[in-house]
């Protein structure tokens, strides 16, 4: 998390234009989303928990996580859909604009285009 940190202060100091694309973590961090409030306009890019879902079952990896304190298997949809819950409200109440994508990537930069004209 030091990275991200470090990374969004460079960004901060950027004297150009710039449209950076964070991870989730990255906007959970009050520190971090300080200064991106700070350096910009924020957009949220907003998809469905089942269309998060869909792809990253798309993606075919499988991926084994186990929790910490007893070792147990983690299922993934389960913990997507727990994690999505939590922190929705998190980057809603972050972002300047929301925008829903539950389309492809050109789908979602034709939107994001139009968004950012319309400001």
């Amino acid at each position: 998390m030091i990275a991200q940190r470090e990374a969004v202060d460079e960004l901060a100091d950027l004297d150009s234009a710039a449209i950076i694309a964070t991870g989730a973590e990255v906007a959970l961090m009050p520190a971090c989303a300080t200064k991106l409030c700070h350096i910009g306009t924020v957009i949220h890019l907003r998809r469905k928990a089942e269309t998060v879902l869909a792809d990253i079952a798309k993606d075919g990896s499988q991926l084994v996580l186990r929790d910490m304190t007893d070792g147990t298997e983690v299922v993934m949809r389960e913990k997507t859909v727990k994690l999505y819950a939590q922190e929705i409200l998190q980057y809603d109440a972050l972002a300047d604009l929301t925008l829903e994508n539950d389309g492809t990537e050109d789908e979602g930069l034709e939107k994001l285009i139009a968004l950012i004209n319309q400001k």
